[in-house]
């Protein structure tokens, strides 16, 4: 099985940028829109962007992330951790590519290419 995900933020609601609790919210929103997901999968390969940070409290977001999976989701789902950039990954630039679609169209209303792929895509709203 294979979970492409990508995670668009509005940055411009954001009036000061605190970088501790962008992170917070960061991680938060991932587990939002991943951990059911992949809940019930064996292993997942969970390839971030290298410029992933850790919160001042020294968890990284994969200890984060594992935690939750094995303590609030009771899964055995290991999570392999391979943080790269997408130019060294095409199933990263493919997921660029498809978070650029959405994210025109929530940032600018354009809608080609959305439309056609909306119905493939599992999409959740949240507000801060």
């Amino acid at each position: 099985m294979i979970v492409k995900c990508g995670l668009l933020i509005k940055k411009c609601r954001i009036i000061t940028i605190n970088f501790y609790i962008l992170r917070i919210k960061w991680n938060y929103m991932i587990k939002f829109a991943l951990l059911e997901k992949i809940k019930t999968v064996p292993h997942v390969d969970f390839i971030p962007d290298p410029r992933t940070l850790k919160v001042q409290s020294g968890n990284s977001q994969i200890d984060y992330l594992q935690t939750t999976l094995w303590f609030e989701y009771n899964s055995s789902t290991v999570l392999n951790h391979t943080p790269m950039e997408s130019q060294r990954n095409l199933n990263l630039q493919f997921t660029d590519f498809i978070a650029n679609i959405v994210w025109r169209f929530y940032e600018f209303n354009r809608s080609e290419g959305f439309n056609t792929l909306k119905k493939h895509l599992f999409l959740k709203h949240l507000f801060f």
